[in-house]
């Protein structure tokens, strides 16, 4: 349980460092999420946020409608 919480960061820092390099790219919302099988949603998120620090615990109201 305790390694948990740690490969949880450094899957989501490494997601927000995979999505902000394919928008450099000049790649679509749609397109980064096919090619790494999330949610546009989620890309969108992740696209938003200024640091991966940002995607940690707030991350479920962050990427909220309001």
């Amino acid at each position: 349980m305790h390694g948990r919480p740690r490969a949880l960061v450094a899957r989501t820092r490494e997601r927000y460092q995979q999505i902000h390099e394919r928008i450099e790219r000049g790649d679509s919302p749609r397109a980064i999420a096919r090619g790494l099988h999330i949610s546009r949603g989620t890309v969108l998120c992740f696209a938003r946020a200024t640091n991966a620090e940002q995607l940690g615990a707030v991350r479920p109201i962050m990427c909220g409608a309001g």
